[in-house]
């Protein structure tokens, strides 16, 4: 349901504004990554209860009730990435426009890989189940190097950069 994950991220936008500019610390921003990661855990633990109800009721209602109980949490965490990112990654107001189109440019590239490596790679050959345990699993490596990097006295910039490479 692309309805589903559009309503889920426009719901986490905000929120990862809100919380940037409460708590602008790379730590935070690194905890709000392991977050989505383990939610996605969730999500693949809470799918067979979740079908299984789904299951008993109308096909459409079904389909929509269920992606919006598995999926809301772990995707609005994820667009929660994006102005959480800006607000620490802006240093300097002149140059506000060029450092968002930056961020945009590289959530747009992530997008456009992620969605063909899933598309013709993982799901094909892998699972989805395998997927979304991979998906998972970077997000909370991501998040973990990260931590452990800015918590080393890294700056911002390279903890992110690193734990990208890395993972």
């Amino acid at each position: 349901q692309i309805s589903v994950a559009l309503l889920s991220l426009t719901l986490g936008y905000p929120l990862g504004g809100w919380l940037a500019d409460r708590y602008p610390r790379p730590r935070v921003f690194f905890l709000s990554n392991i977050a989505a990661g383990l939610a996605v855990i969730l999500c693949m633990l809470l799918r067979g209860p979740v079908l299984h109800v789904a299951m008993n009721w109308e096909a459409r209602l079904g389909i929509v009730a269920s992606s919006l109980a598995l999926f809301t949490l772990p995707l609005m965490l994820m667009g929660m990435v994006g102005p959480f990112a800006a607000r620490l990654f802006v240093r300097d107001m002149s140059r506000i426009g060029v450092t968002i189109g930056k961020l945009s440019a590289l959530s747009a590239f992530g997008s456009i890989f992620g969605s063909f490596a899933t598309g013709f790679l993982l799901i094909p050959h892998v699972s989805i189940h395998a997927t979304l345990w991979t998906v998972a699993g970077v997000m909370i490596g991501m998040g973990l190097l990260g931590l452990l990097l800015v918590g080393g006295g890294a700056s911002l910039g390279a903890g992110v950069a690193a734990a990208g490479v890395a993972l």
